[in-house]
């Protein structure tokens, strides 16, 4: 069976390479935005992860025609009050680099307990065809922040987050390992189990 091409909605060249990994066995293939056309910008101004990547997914699929698939994901911390969240890419700005954002959230975490430094990595996936027919999925990986950060194989805030039952953070993983039980990981398994009926029905 040939492979079928879907458009990853993402400029982010570290979400495309652990997709791919995901989808080594399944019957499809993914191009990234940075593979196309450059199309406008889309305003994350939804309340939920779900919201904000329905909102690209729709907008990718309106703009290319193609079946377009987006996440959104991001560290959401009880203790700060559930920050960084829904902002956690343009937490302390867009443009400050991760290991400032990880030591800004280190900085205000420094009184917590170790029993208050639970958090989890939270994910939402959507597929949108031309058509406007959708699959939404969600995930979370729960775990602690650690006191420092640690580990050179993931991105973002990997470094300062070690999940439940691991001693390394997830940035210590190796990417199967990481993809095995990770948010984006789950939600993605998700996804490509809906996926058959999901290109069966889409026109």
């Amino acid at each position: 069976m040939d492979k079928i091409k879907l458009l990853f909605a993402t400029t982010n060249r570290n979400k495309v390479k652990e997709i791919s990994a995901l989808v080594l066995d399944a019957p499809i293939t993914f191009i990234s935005l940075n593979d196309i056309a450059s199309i406008p910008p889309v305003e994350e101004n939804g309340v939920t992860f779900s919201e904000n990547a329905l909102k690209k997914a729709s907008f990718a699929a309106k703009h290319t025609k193609m079946i377009a698939v987006s996440d959104d994901s991001g560290l959401v911390i009880p203790f700060l009050n559930n920050e960084p969240g829904i902002h956690s890419s343009r937490f302390g700005g867009e443009d400050l680099p991760y290991d400032r954002k990880m030591a800004i959230i280190l900085d205000r975490m420094k009184s917590a307990e170790p029993n208050e430094r639970h958090a989890y990595f939270a994910c939402a996936i959507a597929c949108v065809a031309p058509n406007g027919k959708t699959i939404t999925t969600e995930a979370k990986c729960h775990g602690t922040i650690a006191l420092a950060p640690s580990g050179k194989l993931g991105f973002g805030y990997d470094p300062i987050f070690i999940p439940n039952d691991y001693n390394e953070t997830m940035a210590e993983l190796p990417i199967e390992m990481k993809n095995a039980i990770s948010h984006r990981g789950q939600a993605f398994r998700k996804l490509i189990e809906q996926l058959p009926d999901f290109l069966k029905q889409k026109t």
